[in-house]
């Protein structure tokens, strides 16, 4: 995939080809100078998602879906502070959203989106390493996590 426009198409490639697993990060830039933040809105792109998620759109499969709560949080490089911060489509209501926490520390990496949304869920569902992780390392060094 390399046009982010066209994620049903992917996801709906991917069920057909059998994926019962999909782990997507890709998360929109939604916040310019003068203009209403999206984060923790429930968009058109999220509510395609799930629509996908739900029935599956080919015969009975639905994949799992992991999607990145997006990089917005507290210290971030756009224009959001902390809470409420998943970015668009992250906010969608089938999927399963991961944020990043510090492998050594355990805390929310600051720059990690996190909710809620703006109808008042709790995002992300899940947190993993994602700073600190010696996991990587060892995985690009030895061949093992």
């Amino acid at each position: 995939a390399t046009n982010p426009c066209d994620i049903e198409s992917d996801l709906l490639d991917a069920v057909a080809r059998g994926a019962t697993l999909c782990n997507v990060s890709l998360n929109a830039v939604v916040c310019e100078t003068g203009q209403t933040h999206q984060f923790g809105r429930y968009d058109c792109t999220a509510v395609v998602v799930d629509g996908i998620i739900r029935t599956g759109s080919v015969g009975d499969a639905a994949p799992a879906v992991v999607w990145s709560a997006g990089n917005f949080g507290a210290g971030g490089p756009f224009c959001m502070e902390g809470f409420g911060s998943i970015s668009p489509p992250a906010a969608a209501k089938n999927i399963t959203t991961v944020g990043s926490v510090n492998a050594t520390t355990l805390s929310i990496v600051p720059t990690s989106s996190r909710g809620p949304t703006l109808d008042g869920r709790l995002k992300p569902e899940l947190v993993a390493p994602g700073e600190q992780s010696g996991a990587v390392v060892g995985a690009a060094a030895g061949g093992r996590a």
